[in-house]
C-alpha cells in the first residue's frame, strides 16, 4: 500500500494536485512521506496533508500580514474539502473568510455580510456559480473569481461577461489562487479610490460653480439696486425666461444657460445716470436715446466672455430691446435673427415690468399686462412665443406669487404718465369694459333661478 501511495498522485475530491507544473518535487515528496507516516501512525493523513502544503506555500510565496483591516471573502464550493482547504490557505495569508457549501447559502451571507470578494465554483445546488456572480456584482457591488474544473463547457470570455472580475480552472493552488485574489482585490482598491476621488472632483465643481453663479447674481443685484430695492425682479426674470426656455424645447444645457443668464440683461443700467433711471414721468427724446444705451452699456460690461453663461448673457444684454418686426434697438433686427434668448427675455422682462411696481408705474393687473403682450404678437414679440406664454399663465402667475410678496395691482388702477393717450388708452378702456361684462355675467349665474 505504501508503494502504491508513493506512486499515485495525490488528489483533493476528485482533482488531482500533482499534476500541476507549480508544485516542486521536493514539495511532492514531503507529501508522500506525510501519507507513509499517518499509515504507520494512524493519524489521518489528509488533514496533515494539507496542513503542510497551506503552510509551506503561503511561507514561500507571502509577504509579512499588514496592519490594515482585512479583506472579507466568501468561498463557495459544494465539496466541504475545497473549502476547508482554500479557507486554511487564505487565512494564512492574512484574509478572513467566511464559507458557503451551496449558492443559495450564499445569497444569504451576501445580503447580511460587507464582503471584498466571492470566490465560487460553478457547479453547485440551487444558485449557479454564473447567477450568483451576477447577484454579488448588481445587488451588492462584490467582485468575484470563478473556478471551475469543466473547461469545455465554460469560457473565459462567457464568465467574464457575466460580471466575474477572474476565472481559473481546476485544479488551481492555493498560491497562484492567492495572487489573483490580491490582484483582484487591487483593483476593486484602485477603482473605489478612483471614484472617491471623482466624487470629491464633483464637489468641488459644485461648490466652485455654485461659488460663480452667486458672485453673478450679486452683481446683478448691485446692478439692479437703484431700479429696484429687491432682487425678486431678476430671480422671475431667470425662473420664467427657464420655463419659457424649455417649453420652447430647447436643451437642457440652454435652459440653464439661460435660466443663469437672464437676469443679466439689465446689468448696463449701472452706466444710466439716477435723474433718468429713476425718472417717474415720460422720458424725453433725449433721456430715452440715453436709457437705450443700457444695453450697449451691458454689451461692453460682458465682453469677451470665457464663460457659456456669461457668452450667453451678454447675448442677452444686447438683444432684449430689438423687436419682431424690426423696429427695436440697438441694432434693429428682425424676426429669428434675434438670438432665441433676447427674444425670450424681451418678452418676460415686459411682461414682469407692467406686473411690478416701477418708479413711473404702479402694477397693472395681469390680465392688463397678458392683453398688451398679446397686441403686440407679431411686431414686438415673437408670435410663436406668445402662443407658449399665454398657455403658461397658471405657471407664470405661481412664480410672481410666490416672489413678489404682497405687491399687486391697486384697487383703483391707473395708468402710468408714460402710457397715457393713444391706441394704449382705447385698448383700455375696451379691457375695463370686458371685465365689467364678466362681473355682470358672474353676478347673473350666482343669482338662483325662481321657483316654478
Amino acid at each position: 500500500m505504501s508503494a502504491g501511495l508513493s506512486n499515485a498522485p495525490l488528489r483533493i475530491g476528485t482533482r488531482t494536485l500533482s499534476d500541476r507544473p507549480v508544485l516542486e518535487k521536493s514539495m511532492q515528496h514531503s507529501i508522500v512521506r506525510e501519507c507513509r507516516i499517518g499509515l504507520r501512525t494512524g493519524i489521518p493523513c489528509c488533514r496533515r496533508i494539507a496542513c503542510q502544503r497551506q503552510k509551506t506555500i503561503v511561507s514561500m510565496a507571502t509577504p509579512a500580514p499588514s496592519t490594515t483591516p482585512k479583506s472579507r471573502i466568501l468561498i463557495v464550493d459544494d465539496e466541504k474539502g475545497i473549502c476547508d482547504i482554500l479557507q486554511m490557505s487564505l487565512q494564512l495569508a492574512g484574509f478572513e473568510c467566511l464559507t458557503a457549501y451551496n449558492g443559495d447559502d450564499a445569497v444569504r451571507i451576501l445580503e447580511t455580510e460587507s464582503l471584498d470578494a466571492v470566490i465560487t465554483d460553478i457547479r453547485m445546488p440551487g444558485v449557479d456559480g454564473v447567477e450568483l456572480v451576477k447577484i454579488a456584482r448588481e445587488k451588492h457591488q462584490v467582485d468575484s473569481i470563478v473556478m471551475t474544473a469543466y473547461m469545455k463547457e465554460y469560457t473565459y470570455e462567457r464568465i467574464i461577461e457575466n460580471g466575474a472580475s477572474d476565472f481559473v480552472f481546476k485544479p488551481i493552488t492555493p498560491n497562484e489562487l492567492i495572487v489573483r485574489l490580491r490582484r483582484v482585490l487591487r483593483e476593486r482598491a484602485l477603482l473605489a479610490d478612483r471614484n472617491r476621488k471623482n466624487l470629491e472632483l464633483h464637489a468641488a465643481l459644485y461648490e466652485l460653480r455654485e461659488a460663480y453663479h452667486d458672485t453673478i447674481n450679486r452683481l446683478v443685484l448691485a446692478a439692479e439696486y437703484k431700479d429696484e430695492n429687491t432682487g425678486d425682479h431678476v430671480m422671475r426674470i431667470g425662473r420664467i425666461s427657464a420655463l419659457l426656455a424649455e417649453k420652447s424645447g430647447l436643451s437642457r444645457s440652454q435652459v440653464e444657460s439661460i435660466f443663469f443668464a437672464a437676469p443679466m440683461h439689465d446689468v448696463g443700467k449701472i452706466g444710466i445716470p439716477d435723474h433718468i433711471l429713476l425718472k417717474p414721468g415720460k422720458l424725453t427724446e433725449d433721456e430715452f436715446a440715453v436709457m437705450q444705451q443700457h444695453t450697449t452699456i451691458g454689451g461692453a460690461i460682458l465682453a469677451n466672455p470665457k464663460a457659456e453663461i456669461l457668452r450667453h448673457a451678454r447675448e442677452i444684454a444686447l438683444t432684449h430691446h430689438e423687436r419682431w418686426d424690426g423696429k427695436g434697438y440697438p441694432h434693429g433686427l428682425a424676426g429669428e435673427a434675434i438670438p432665441i434668448g433676447g427674444r425670450i427675455v424681451k418678452l418676460v422682462d415686459v411682461f414682469d415690468a407692467l406686473t411690478s411696481v416701477r418708479p413711473y408705474k404702479d402694477p397693472y393687473p395681469v390680465e392688463v399686462a397678458i392683453e398688451l403682450i398679446r397686441k403686440d404678437s407679431g411686431t414686438h414679440f415673437d408670435p410663436k412665443l406668445v402662443e407658449l406664454f399665454l398657455g403658461l399663465k397658471d405657471e407664470i402667475a405661481e412664480i410672481k406669487k410666490r416672489t413678489c410678496g404682497k405687491q399687486g395691482a391697486p384697487a383703483e388702477f391707473r395708468l402710468s404718465e408714460r402710457d397715457q393717450g393713444g391706441n394704449l388708452a382705447d385698448m383700455m378702456k375696451s379691457i375695463a369694459a370686458k371685465a365689467t361684462l364678466v362681473d355682470a355675467e358672474k353676478k347673473a349665474a350666482a343669482v338662483p333661478a325662481p321657483p316654478v
